[in-house]
């Protein structure tokens, strides 16, 4: 495809996604993942001309698109991202925060840089380890936007056959969305957090995002966009691959 320079005055954003098993609980609608996936596909649409990119995580944290301008790319790897695809059992957030600040640092052009979660604050790295990524944002300036997802009441997670998640008892496993952890990153990095009962988090996000100066950035783009089958060939490739690996050692929840 023929490319071009693209200009204009942007952020540098990466959606961190958390895509464990424990964002399938229906406890927001229709389920976590789902709902974390509606809003960032509607900041998508918001940010236009922002540079953005995506990481996501269970156990492990993977960048599945670097910061670009081409936001259609971006929601070709959101729209992949199917509830089916959280197999992994973990949640590493500490870690997936590292990475995302990782290809922050790295933005040599545009404005300022954030960073915004989508997660039910489950991290089985750890608090230390969740504060000390938190810590780090904030040394670097990078902005911290949390958009919590879940309830405090705790829901089960379907299993995809019409039953439950079990323990190692034969029990369903209960998750519940963890404030104390969401608080305890959001005092270590300065981060706001939306409400989780917010009537518009994306709303809320982009209002968040516009309080930060945004600066002139090059970047080149396809100049034809059509056809794209060969990012959704890519995004499928990766996301396969995530689900083959990470079975293989799944365990459950809790």
């Amino acid at each position: 495809l023929a490319s071009s320079s693209a200009e204009s005055r942007a952020l540098n954003v990466v959606f961190v996604m958390d895509i464990s098993r424990s964002m399938l609980a229906q406890d927001a609608e229709p389920d976590r993942l789902t709902r974390s996936i509606r809003v960032a596909r509607r900041l998508v649409q918001d940010l236009s001309g922002d540079r953005l990119g995506l990481v996501v995580f269970a156990a492990r944290a993977y960048l599945l698109s670097p910061l670009t301008l081409d936001q259609s790319a971006l929601a070709v790897q959101l729209d992949a991202l199917d509830p089916n695809v959280a197999s992994e059992g973990g949640s590493s957030l500490g870690a997936a925060l590292v990475l995302a600040r990782q290809v922050l640092r790295e933005a040599n052009e545009g404005g300022d840089r954030a960073v915004v979660l989508f997660t039910d604050g489950e991290a089985f790295d750890g608090e230390r380890a969740v504060v000390a990524a938190g810590d780090g944002l904030k040394e670097d300036g990078i902005a911290l936007i949390v958009v919590p997802v879940g309830a405090t009441e705790g829901a089960r997670i379907p299993d995809g056959d019409g039953g439950w998640h079990l323990d190692q008892l034969g029990q369903p496993v209960v998750t519940t969305r963890r404030d104390e952890m969401i608080n305890a990153l959001r005092e270590a990095s300065g981060a706001t957090a939306i409400d989780p009962n917010a009537a518009d988090p994306a709303g809320e996000v982009r209002r968040a995002l516009d309080r930060l100066d945004r600066r002139t950035v090059r970047d080149q783009m396809a100049a034809d966009l059509v056809p794209r089958a060969w990012i959704l060939a890519l995004a499928a490739a990766v996301l396969i691959a995530i689900q083959t690996a990470t079975r293989r050692s799944a365990a459950l929840v809790g």
